[in-house]
C-alpha cells in the first residue's frame, strides 16, 4: 500500500488547526462566562453585605430586648424578715411537738405527755386539735425521707416562725416560747443536742438576744440542779434542822433565779 504523506499532512495539519480553534473558542467563552460571574458577584455584594449587616443589626436588638424583658421581669428585692416579738399560740404548739420529735420517734406516749402539756397552755386546744396533730405528723414524717431528720426539722421550725400569723387575742412573748421549749426539753433531765439545735433554729427567728437565750438556758439548769440537789438532802439521814436550812437556802436561790427569768421574759431585758 502507498500513502500520500502529502494529503496526511495537510489533513493532519487541518485538524490541529480546528482544534486550536475549538479550544480557543472553549477558554475564550470560559473567561467571559467566568468575568460574567464575578461581575454579578461584584454587582451583587453591596446588597448582600447589607443584608449581613441588617441581620446582625436584627440579632443585636433581638439579644437587647430579651435582656430588657429579663431586667423588667427580675423579682423585686425580698423584704427583711423582723424577728418575731410574739408567735401565735398554735405556732407555739407545732414547736413544741417539733421538739419532742426531734431526737426520736413520736411514740403515743410521749404524744399524750404533749397534750396534756399543750392543754394547760391553751384551754381551746381541742377545738383544733385533729389539724394540728395532723399537720405535726406529716411533717414528722416527712422529714424521716431525708438523710438529715434533724436538719428538716429545723427547717420546719423556722419555716412555721417566719409565715405566722400572729394573732393578738392568742399569743405568746419569744422569750416566753424559750423558756417554754426549754422547759419541756429539761422536763426529762435530758437537754439533747438535737433538742439545742432546734432551739437555736427558732432563736435566729426570734426577737430573743443570744445573750438572752443564754441566760435562759443557763437558769433552767441551775433551778433543775438545785431541785435535784433539794431531792437528795431530803433523803439523807442528816438532821432535820441541818436538812432544813439547807433547804430553805436552795429554795431561796430557786425564788431569786425565778424572779430574774420572769422580769427577763415580762421586761424583755437582760438581767
Amino acid at each position: 500500500m502507498n500513502f500520500d504523506f502529502q494529503k496526511l499532512s495537510k489533513d493532519l495539519g487541518n485538524g490541529l488547526n480546528q482544534l486550536g480553534k475549538n479550544a480557543s473558542k472553549l477558554v475564550g467563552d470560559g473567561f467571559n462566562q467566568a468575568a460574567k460571574v464575578v461581575g454579578d458577584g461584584l454587582s451583587q455584594a453591596p446588597k448582600v453585605a447589607g443584608d449581613i449587616t441588617q441581620a446582625v443589626g436584627n440579632m443585636v436588638n433581638s439579644v437587647t430586648q430579651q435582656m430588657t424583658d429579663k431586667k423588667e421581669d427580675k423579682p423585686a428585692e425580698p423584704v427583711p424578715f423582723e424577728p418575731l416579738k410574739e408567735v401565735s399560740i398554735q405556732t407555739a404548739l407545732k414547736l413544741i411537738y417539733y421538739l419532742m420529735a426531734v431526737d426520736e420517734a413520736m411514740t403515743p406516749e410521749k404524744e399524750a405527755r404533749f397534750e396534756e402539756m399543750v392543754v394547760l397552755l391553751d384551754p381551746t386546744y381541742p377545738e383544733y386539735r385533729e389539724s394540728l396533730l395532723r399537720t405535726c405528723r406529716e411533717t414528722v414524717a416527712q422529714s424521716q425521707k431525708f438523710k438529715e431528720p434533724q436538719e428538716f426539722m429545723e427547717y420546719s421550725a423556722q419555716n412555721i416562725l417566719v409565715t405566722d400569723a400572729v394573732n393578738k387575742d392568742s399569743c405568746i412573748s419569744s422569750r416566753e416560747l424559750i423558756w417554754n421549749l426549754l422547759g419541756v426539753t429539761f422536763g426529762d433531765e435530758a437537754y439533747k443536742p438535737e433538742e439545742k439545735a432546734l432551739i437555736e433554729a427558732a432563736v435566729e427567728k426570734l426577737a430573743v438576744e443570744k445573750a438572752d437565750f443564754l441566760l435562759l438556758e443557763q437558769s433552767i439548769q441551775t433551778l433543775l440542779d438545785l431541785e435535784n440537789e433539794i431531792r437528795w438532802l431530803k433523803t439523807t439521814d442528816r438532821p432535820y434542822l441541818t436538812i432544813e436550812a439547807q433547804v430553805k437556802t436552795l429554795e431561796n436561790r430557786k425564788q431569786i433565779i425565778q424572779k430574774n427569768v420572769q422580769d427577763l421574759i415580762e421586761m424583755g431585758g437582760a438581767f
